[in-house]
């Protein structure tokens, strides 16, 4: 629920004052969609906090002003704590690594190790430059010892803590995962939410051990789509939704694990959302909820924009709402329940930008090529758009 200050200040954010990110390559920052090429100091969070207390739209926090001004929801909208929060961690968010299992689509080197032959190969056509982060080498890690995890641990007072997330890369092929619980538990600080933002393909028993102590823990699932769209999405064909289903009931013999979803749709998945609303349904992992309720975890790509929804068509984009909406009935389910989540995530009340489209296209054709595989095989309904602007 918003606290009263976002409707106060619209640039207020809590975030500052209360969160610390850490990314894979050992960057501190108050949020994980803030853009900066450098670490934040304790000055640094101080001065964005007041400048978003004060009306300033901060631009190292464009992506949620450009959210927002586009309707969709927003980390900054998303966990608030009041106006007058002191500078107090209440939650951590770490990614002990960009090593992963997976490749998808929309990910880049920094967040997925096995990225990095792709991003080389892109790079050797001067038309990818504007298109990719900045390149990351190999496997990146903030600590290279269970020591030093503790040492940067121990300069924070975590005693009011609420919240520990978990990411990656992939959390459960973390080796410090099991060493960062122990450090809370240690100090018998369980009383906090885990939240574990994975891709369900890795189930780790000593880790499932590990946080059975804590207060409760939220498995995130990560997915996007289902069938030979998922492949066709994370990158390998031995990864399958039969092998997501079968990890996923091993999590929920536990009654204090919890299952989400975290739903970030590509342009790729736009067909097959009415089906992946009914797995996640069947599996568990999503109950029909109020469009509000949802728009934290289930939203379009909006980095890189190339690759979301609104880079499509609006005429496919409305054919895809057509389908969702025939494949929730074929389902058994009320699609009038879900019409506003479909028109959130299509981007419906928005025009493709060409420009945007023409990137789509490019960065799909070659992408294709360098993998061996065919988006159009996958799903035929991208024929007519593939055939647009770009041409190699």
């Amino acid at each position: 629920m918003r606290d009263s200050a976002l409707n106060r200040h619209p640039t207020f954010c809590s975030r500052p004052a209360t969160d610390r990110d850490l990314t894979p390559d050992g960057m501190v920052l108050p949020c994980c969609e803030l853009k900066t090429p450098k670490s934040y100091s304790s000055q640094d969070f101080q001065e964005l906090h007041q400048a978003l207390s004060s009306g300033i739209r901060h631009p190292h926090c464009r992506v949620c002003w450009e959210k927002e001004d586009l309707g969709q929801s927003s980390a900054r909208l998303g966990f608030q704590s009041p106006q007058n929060v002191k500078q107090k961690v209440l939650r951590l968010n770490i990614n002990l690594s960009n090593f992963c299992n997976l490749k998808c689509r929309m990910c880049n080197s920094v967040s997925s190790h096995l990225w990095e032959r792709d991003e080389v190969e892109l790079r050797k056509d001067s038309r990818f430059s504007k298109l990719l982060p900045p390149p990351v080498k190999g496997i990146q890690r903030p600590f290279a010892s269970k020591d030093q995890l503790y040492a940067w641990l121990d300069e924070m007072d975590l005693e009011g803590l609420i919240q520990l997330k978990v990411g990656g890369g992939e959390p459960f092929l973390q080796k410090l995962f099991p060493d960062l619980l122990n450090y809370f538990i240690a100090k018998g600080l369980c009383q906090f939410r885990v939240l574990i933002h994975t891709n369900g393909t890795v189930i780790h028993p000593e880790v499932n051990a590990l946080l059975e102590q804590f207060d409760e823990t939220y498995f995130c699932l990560s997915i996007e789509a289902v069938g030979q769209m998922y492949q066709y999405i994370r990158g390998g064909e031995k990864f399958s939704i039969s092998l997501i289903e079968d990890n996923l009931k091993k999590i929920l013999h536990s009654t204090n694990f919890k299952l989400l979803q975290h739903s970030a749709i590509p342009a790729y998945g736009v067909f097959g959302i009415g089906k992946l609303i009914a797995w996640l349904i069947k599996n568990k992992c999503y109950q029909s909820e109020s469009l509000s309720q949802k728009r934290d975890t289930f939203l379009p790509v909006f980095e890189p924009q190339y690759l979301g929804p609104q880079a499509l068509p609006l005429k496919l984009r409305e054919f895809a709402f057509e389908k969702s909406i025939q494949d929730l009935k074929t389902a058994g389910l009320n699609s009038n329940d879900h019409e506003d989540l479909l028109k959130h995530l299509l981007v419906l009340n928005q025009e493709a930008d060409p420009e945007m489209t023409n990137d789509f296209i490019l960065f799909t054709k070659k992408m294709d090529d360098l993998r061996g595989e065919s988006l159009i095989k996958v799903e035929p309904a991208f024929a007519e758009v593939l055939g647009g602007f770009s041409t190699f």
